[in-house]
C-alpha cells in the first residue's frame, strides 16, 4: 500500500523494473483546467510530502 500525505496536487504512478518498485510523483499544480491559459513557465512547488510504502507480501499456501 502506498500513501502520500501533504498535498492533493500530486498524482502518483507506480511501476516495476525488475524487482524494484518505482514511484513517480507528478506535480499537478497550475492552471491545467483554465481554458484561457495555453502555456505556463513553471509549477508551484509542493509542500513537504510524506511517502509511505508498505509492500504487500504474497501469502504462500
Amino acid at each position: 500500500m502506498l500513501k502520500v500525505e501533504g498535498s492533493d496536487k500530486v498524482h502518483v504512478v507506480l511501476g516495476k523494473k525488475g524487482d524494484a518498485t518505482l514511484i513517480h510523483l507528478i506535480n499537478s499544480s497550475g492552471e491545467h483546467f483554465n481554458k484561457n491559459v495555453l502555456a505556463y513557465d513553471g509549477l508551484r512547488p509542493t509542500p513537504n510530502l510524506k511517502v509511505t510504502l508498505n509492500p504487500i507480501r504474497s501469502q504462500r499456501r
